[in-house]
């Protein structure tokens, strides 16, 4: 590969990787459900790079910060669509609104 084209695709993959880095860390200082997002960004650009054992080890520190805090259950793998927050699913939500006030 051409020097000029390699150092160009390394620098991009640099950038990219702070990128992802900067909107990971603004998610979760917010914390908004963009981390997944950011995370599976990471996994895209950064995967080639790490190894296995790294990719699993950073798979299970996410999960980890995704449980559902009233079920105790895993909320990484839900649809947005089914979460009153990232570590809420909307099921339990709904459940305990209706605990507290029913119609």
């Amino acid at each position: 590969m051409n020097e000029d084209v390699e150092k160009f695709w390394k620098e991009w993959v640099k950038d990219l990787n702070d990128d992802v880095a900067y909107y990971k860390k603004l998610a979760r200082e917010r914390g908004e459900l963009n981390v997944k997002l950011a995370h599976q960004l990471e996994r895209m650009v950064v995967a080639p790079t790490k190894s296995d054992e790294e990719l699993n080890a950073l798979n299970k520190e996410e999960k980890s910060k995704w449980i559902c805090t009233a079920c105790s259950k895993s909320t990484y793998e839900t649809e947005y669509d089914y979460l009153a927050s990232r570590d809420l699913h909307l099921e339990c939500a709904l459940k305990e609104e209706m605990k507290n006030d029913p119609l």
